[in-house]
């Protein structure tokens, strides 16, 4: 079952996006699961009500995805690739506030580095 979020665009790095915002309980459990397409310009931003060191695992998520870990001013952390239904937890080094789910190889594509920050456009 896919559950609703409200969506809203992202920018990074002079890249745009169309995010969905998980930020309750359930939208950040499930996540982008059951899901069999994404849009190649598509996402799902994971909001932290404070820093977490919460892992990510790919049950029941049948594509690719390329994961990106970002502190609390926005800025870009680490990135990972996610193996569809890998239940291996797969977190940062440090603690981060905010995760966005891509299509894989999506970072590497736009050349996105460490350091670059998100900005949301409602």
């Amino acid at each position: 079952m896919i559950i609703p979020c409200p969506s809203a665009q992202l920018t990074l790095a002079g890249h745009t996006l169309t995010v969905e915002i998980a930020s309750t309980p359930r939208q950040l459990a499930r996540g982008l699961m059951s899901r069999t397409t994404l849009k190649p310009n598509a996402g799902m931003l994971f909001v932290f009500k404070h820093k977490t060191h919460t892992g990510f695992w790919m049950k029941n998520t049948h594509i690719p995805l390329s994961i990106g870990f970002f502190d609390h001013d926005r800025s870009l952390m680490e990135t990972q690739s996610l193996t569809p239904h890998s239940l291996t937890q797969q977190s940062p080094k440090q603690p981060y506030a905010f995760a966005l789910e891509v299509n894989q190889g999506w970072f590497a594509k736009h050349a996105i580095k460490k350091g670059d920050r998100f900005n949301l456009i409602k």
